[in-house]
């Protein structure tokens, strides 16, 4: 193998791995936000299944998080549409 062929070679490995690497990053910031909102669901829901008293505030904000964020996008959406 000659050098150019060898540098070349090594050129498009780092270019597949920047590639690879940058679908990594993509993934982690799509899925993050949904992951937290299902945890914290998830956490209203057995505290709704639990318990009383402090345990239904924190299962009422838990289970308002994703109607909220849900109802915020919405109004976003309205008013970046053009009539």
């Amino acid at each position: 193998m000659t050098a150019a062929h060898r540098s070349s070679a090594v050129a498009r490995a780092r270019r597949t791995s920047r590639r690879a690497s940058g679908r990594r990053d993509s993934t982690a910031r799509i899925w993050s936000w949904p992951i937290i909102i299902a945890l914290v669901s998830t956490a209203g829901l057995v505290a709704a299944l639990v318990g009383d008293g402090l345990l239904d505030l924190v299962s009422w904000l838990g289970l308002g998080v994703p109607v909220a964020v849900s109802a915020w996008f919405w109004v976003r959406r309205q008013r970046a549409t053009p009539r």
